[in-house]
C-alpha cells in the first residue's frame, strides 16, 4: 500500500521536467548522431517535423508525449528503455525513499 505523505514527492517543479526533458533530448540527438541518421532523416522515419525533433533534441520543447519518445526511439531502433534509463538518477526517483510500495 502507497503511504499519503509519499506521493507529496511527486509533485515534481517545472526546472525538473525540463532537465529530464533536456537529457532526454540529448540521448536522442547522441543516439541518432552514432546511427548517422540526419534530422531530415529521422523525420521521414518517425513523421515528426524536422523542427519539432530539433526542439527535442535541444531541450526546447514544453512535454513531448511518450507517443512522439516512442516514434523516435522506433526510428532509430533504440529500446525506449535505454531511453529513460537515466531518470532513476533524477529527482524524486533517485530518493532513498522513493519506493512506495512494500
Amino acid at each position: 500500500m502507497i503511504e499519503e505523505n509519499k506521493l507529496d514527492i511527486l509533485e515534481l517543479t517545472d526546472l525538473d521536467y525540463q532537465e529530464i526533458q533536456k537529457k532526454l533530448g540529448i540521448k536522442i540527438k547522441i543516439a541518432r548522431l552514432k546511427k548517422k541518421v540526419s534530422v531530415s532523416q529521422l523525420c521521414e522515419i518517425s513523421d515528426i517535423s524536422a523542427k519539432h525533433i530539433s526542439n527535442i533534441e535541444n531541450g526546447k520543447v514544453g512535454a513531448p508525449s511518450l507517443k512522439v519518445y516512442l516514434k523516435i526511439c522506433y526510428a532509430l531502433n533504440m529500446n525506449p528503455t535505454d531511453l529513460f534509463s537515466d531518470i532513476e538518477n533524477e529527482p524524486p526517483f533517485n530518493d532513498e525513499d522513493y519506493n512506495f510500495i512494500d
